[in-house]
């Protein structure tokens, strides 16, 4: 469980809440086997958000994208690969697949990645805009990319 637990309307209402960039500093993705954390924040300045991006050292395929709330509080996490999630019910979704909050059971749940917001799931590039776009980043952090398309 995450060390500070949500109410359902809490966390739907930091996904659905305006996230910035800090800086103007491009970051670049990570290499294989890396991860990097970028700092958001809130139009107030309120809320700090964390954005994480995750890739594989073994399957470049294999990427996770997710935005935390509160240091510990997993609001999404997109997982690129070709690994299924089984959620704790028994319930084998395939990938790409979609963690999202849920009180009491934290990011547990997946769901098929909907393909009307990731609309080129094949695209790790478009993708990751696809999922800053779902986080409502309205002004996102500058990534060097340059991931095969």
């Amino acid at each position: 469980m995450a060390d500070a637990e949500l109410s359902q309307a809490e966390a739907d209402a930091l996904l659905r809440m305006e996230k910035h960039r800090l800086g103007d500093d491009a970051v670049p993705f990570p290499a294989p086997g890396e991860n990097i954390t970028i700092e958001l924040r809130s139009t107030d300045n309120r809320e700090k958000f964390l954005l994480d991006l995750w890739r594989s050292g073994t399957i470049q395929s294999k990427v996770r994208f997710q935005i935390r709330a509160r240091q510990t509080v997993v609001l999404a996490r997109l997982d690129l690969s070709e690994t299924p999630h089984r959620n704790p019910g028994g319930e084998k979704i395939t990938s790409p697949h979609l963690h999202l909050y849920r009180e009491g059971d934290d990011d547990r749940q997946a769901i098929p990645a909907p393909t009307d917001r990731f609309t080129a799931l094949d695209n790790v590039n478009k993708t990751l805009a696809d999922f800053m776009n779902y986080c409502n980043i309205i002004e996102p952090p500058q990534i060097q990319l340059g991931l095969p398309e």
